[in-house]
């Protein structure tokens, strides 16, 4: 088996419309993993979300979370990397947010664990997105506005209608604030019409994720499967890319090939043709 990195994106590409990686999908991984297979995970999500989702995948690599924003080791339950938003930055974003009705989640580290603060839930997609993250292990959250005992602030979420979304990116804009940030706006493929857009230092993206794992892994090349916008900052970087046929159109368009969907086991049998031919 050749020194390849595997790199895949989570929601919509490994995991099922069911937010859950298969029984095909985790023996097919496994036992490659077995036989050395490198594989590594880029994920929007917080530690505390992947860990009833990644139970029983054998990963050996750091997970590359919140878009790159950190680096968690679900072994040793630690952050080894972070990147953190300065303060000015964080008001501004929190005020911008305010002005569009829009009330962000707010991700803070503080010795190591995970607070998320907010101060409304201002649509029935943000209460499910709130509601399946609650009372988890590894992270609290806190119905307050954010303050600095909360921690170094890493990360931030908004979730609404795309008017108000884009009304938020172009005031960022506007205040020359962009320039300081990793901007990912991008469809919940779980709720029609609803826009994600998450928020975190210039320096961390899944490109810079992509390249922290490879180095880390003492791989060679990478290969990436994605299905969303914020995937692509990774599928560029990768030496070579792979999208999901119900990704959107624009990874689809770049991608150098298309392969099945994500409620098929597509990347596990694609990164299993891939790494018994080579």
């Amino acid at each position: 088996m050749k020194n390849i990195l595997f790199l895949t994106d989570l929601d919509g590409t490994l995991l099922g419309s069911d937010k859950k990686i298969s029984m095909t999908s985790l023996d097919i991984l496994n036992a490659l993993i077995d036989k050395g297979l490198k594989l590594g995970i880029s994920t929007a999500r917080t530690p505390a979300t992947l860990e009833g989702i990644l139970d029983g995948l054998k990963l050996n690599l750091p997970i590359c979370c919140m878009n790159g924003a950190a680096y968690y080791d679900m072994k040793k339950e630690e952050y080894i990397k972070y990147f953190t938003l300065d303060c000015d930055i964080i008001y501004e974003i929190i005020k911008i947010g305010k002005n569009k009705g829009i009330s962000p989640f707010i991700h803070c580290i503080l010795n190591n664990f995970l607070t998320v603060c907010f101060e409304n839930i201002n649509s029935e997609p943000a209460r499910i997105f709130y509601e399946e993250r609650k009372n988890l292990r590894l992270k609290r959250e806190v119905n307050a506005p954010y303050s600095k005992e909360l921690g170094e602030v890493v990360y931030f979420t908004f979730l609404g209608k795309e008017r108000g979304i884009k009304a938020i990116v172009e005031e960022i804009k506007e205040k020359g604030l962009a320039g300081r940030l990793n901007l990912n706006c991008y469809e919940d493929i779980y709720n029609k019409d609803y826009y994600f857009l998450e928020l975190c230092n210039k320096a961390a993206s899944k490109s810079t994720g992509l390249n922290y794992l490879k180095e880390l892994s003492g791989a060679e090349s990478v290969y990436a499967f994605g299905d969303n916008s914020n995937d692509m900052p990774m599928l560029m970087a990768a030496d070579k890319s792979y999208a999901v046929e119900n990704g959107v159109d624009e990874v689809k368009r770049y991608c150098d090939r298309v392969i099945g969907t994500n409620d098929s086991d597509s990347v596990a049998f694609e990164i299993e043709k891939i790494a018994l031919n080579l």
